[in-house]
């Protein structure tokens, strides 16, 4: 059994691949990380931050500095300003980069009102979930995604007719998120069936062949 070095940081040191993420690629250990501009975040109206934060497109490195928050958590979109400055994709695509044997999957695919932006506005690549289906075309990276916690449909539509859809499907997760997705709709086994219906042959890709795959070092 691999013994975990006593080493706190998650992405490790410059230069050196001495973090957590760097055990879990070394015992092919999966990695899913919430990543969407809603759900939860922290309560703080302040973090010390000892890393990459994402401000306006560009990536910015903080060394155990303090990072402020204009909003209090219980004020409309903070959530939505936690989320992108210190969990934009941006900021998991450098860890792709230096962990591209990492199994990872940036659960929730952006949300569904992003995921919904990028499939109306494919070119722009400054949209979340477009960010997300580059690091999943990148044939460098193990980086998935998954449609967790999904009750409205439109978005699901949109990116089985896209054109990207039978590049990334591979990289899809199907994942319920069972207990959240009841706070949205009661009935799911009917969400189930929707996913069924609207993926087709396809669903058992994204429900069976794919979840192997990414938990194949743990089942």
């Amino acid at each position: 059994m691999a013994i975990l070095p006593p080493i706190r940081c998650f992405f490790g040191s410059e230069g050196k691949k001495d973090g957590i993420y760097a055990f879990c690629e070394d015992n092919g250990i999966p990695v899913t990380v919430h990543n969407s501009d809603g759900g939860f975040a922290t309560l703080a109206k302040s973090v010390v931050i000892n890393g990459l934060i994402h401000v306006n497109g560009k990536l910015i490195q903080l060394n155990n500095e303090l990072l402020k928050f204009s909003k209090a958590i219980t004020e409309k979109d903070a959530i939505y300003e936690r989320a992108l400055a210190i969990n934009h994709p941006l900021i998991w695509g450098k860890v792709a980069e230096k962990y591209p044997n990492l199994l990872l999957n940036l659960a929730h695919f952006g949300g569904g009102r992003q995921l919904e932006a990028a499939m109306d506005n494919p070119e722009n690549q400054e949209l979340w979930s477009n960010r997300i289906i580059e690091l999943l075309k990148d044939k460098r990276y193990n980086v998935h995604t998954d449609l967790s916690c999904f009750s409205a449909f439109s978005s699901i539509d949109k990116l089985i007719a896209s054109k990207d859809f039978p590049e990334i499907k591979n990289r899809i997760l199907y994942g319920s998120d069972y207990t959240l997705l009841l706070l949205f709709e009661d009935n799911f086994d009917e969400n189930v069936r929707q996913f069924r219906n609207k993926f087709g042959d396809d669903f058992d890709i994204i429900a069976l062949k794919n979840p192997e795959a990414f938990l194949k070092h743990v089942i």
